[in-house]
């Protein structure tokens, strides 16, 4: 038999089975953002010891699915909701149409270079890959080419490497070489210090966002982002006026 997880909800005790119980432990759970079409009992992931991926499941939300999607009581069955940490095993929301002027905007830069494949190109640096492959995708849908990097600096290699980036999104908190870092090198070469950079954290204090602008970020975004604002944002930033294209 699978085992039983006691549940007291609003004072009734409810039990959830579970195909088992592998362990017990705190965890920082992350948010999907907005770019994934998942059921609100889904809470966001957390990634854990071993590096893999894993669904946070709010047990009251899921009750209350069941309860209205049929009319007789019945147990909800919870899989473990792991992913794999190259495919997270996540369903895309059905792809809802830009806002026009945001599509045209973007398809105006692109169109300025008639060889096929040469999209506009931008770096998205993140330590999370749900949150890279989130934003790459909501980019892509765009128009947009992505290159991903995992920290600052990988970040700056990726640019080394594709001398056609023209913007670039980047988290603050990331491994060997953070947000901050990463800006203050890229405004002290010559070669970088034109590209636009965006930022985008859960960091939302004036503190931080101060420090990102005067160390020469063009705007500043905090986490769970809304696709319309951070595709406006691009728009606006990788305008020939702002970096040739």
């Amino acid at each position: 038999p699978n085992a039983l997880l006691l549940l007291d909800i609003d004072n009734e005790q409810v039990c959830l089975e579970v195909s088992r119980i592998l362990v017990e432990q705190e965890l920082v759970v992350k948010s999907l953002g907005q770019t994934f079409g998942l059921p609100n009992y889904i809470q966001g992931y957390s990634v854990l010891g071993d590096g893999s991926l894993t669904l946070a499941i709010d047990p009251i939300e899921l009750l209350a699915r069941v309860r209205t999607s049929t009319a007789q009581p019945q147990i909800p069955t919870a899989q473990p909701a792991l992913a794999s940490t190259t495919q997270p095993a996540l369903a895309p929301a059905s792809d809802s149409s830009l806002p026009n002027e945001v599509a045209d905007t973007i398809n105006q830069i692109n169109n300025r270079n008639a060889t096929p494949g040469r999209q506009l190109q931008v770096l998205v640096v993140d330590d999370s890959l749900v949150q890279r492959q989130s934003l790459a995708r909501s980019l892509t849908k765009a128009g947009c080419q992505v290159i991903q990097a995992s920290h600052g600096r990988e970040g700056i290699l990726r640019l080394q490497e594709h001398p056609r980036i023209r913007l670039v999104v980047c988290d603050i908190e990331m491994p060997q070489m953070n947000g901050f870092e990463f800006l203050s090198y890229c405004r002290q070469d010559p070669k970088l210090s034109q590209i636009p950079i965006v930022m985008l954290t859960t960091r939302g204090g004036q503190k931080h966002r101060d420090l990102a602008m005067t160390l020469g970020a063009k705007n500043y975004l905090t986490k769970p982002q809304s696709d319309r604002d951070l595709l406006d944002i691009v728009a606006q930033l990788a305008q020939p006026s702002e970096v040739g294209v």
